[in-house]
């Protein structure tokens, strides 16, 4: 958000940045990207301090870790297993885990979008949203078409505390 079109490292550390100020409509971070569907911050709501008290609610602790090995020659199938392991530590997975992976990240319905779902991890079934992701621009939009689905969600819980694990890729 803070430099959309390069990576800039004095901005590495930086997460305190909201996207209705600057970004409203979506031309530096589309509003359908993953990064904006699993924390939209303060763009949910007319009103940026509400939006920003309702997505608190919803917060999930994430982190991905890798598992096999790197594929030598990404041309190539070599049928290794190997993907990403989404970690996810919440206190209640109904309102946190479950309300942005149904609400935010399947809903075909967000952010004016209508017919998309998160181009990453989203369901992209046929019928339900056609793998469909568009992209803002001035002065005409981009619609990338045809995206599928290559995410398998599984949960599992201890009995401790709820984890999400899963988003295997």
């Amino acid at each position: 958000m803070l430099s959309p079109d390069r990576d800039n490292v004095a901005y590495k550390d930086e997460n305190n940045f909201g996207y209705t100020a600057t970004d409203r409509d979506g031309l530096a971070c589309p509003i359908g990207s993953h990064i904006r569907r699993c924390n939209p911050r303060d763009s949910r709501d007319d009103d940026p301090q509400k939006s920003l008290q309702s997505v608190r609610r919803h917060r999930l602790m994430r982190r991905g870790r890798s598992y096999g090995h790197r594929i030598s020659d990404n041309l190539v199938e070599d049928n290794i297993e190997r993907g990403l392991h989404f970690i996810c530590i919440n206190a209640d997975i109904e309102r946190q885990f479950e309300f942005v992976q149904q609400t935010w990240i399947n809903n075909t319905v967000f952010g004016g979008l209508r017919g998309e779902t998160d181009p990453i991890v989203g369901n992209q079934d046929a019928g339900t949203c056609d793998g469909m992701m568009t992209v803002p621009g001035d002065p005409v939009r981009t619609r990338i078409s045809n995206l599928r689905c290559f995410i398998t969600v599984k949960v599992g819980l201890t009995s401790s505390c709820p984890v999400s694990t899963g988003y295997v890729i």
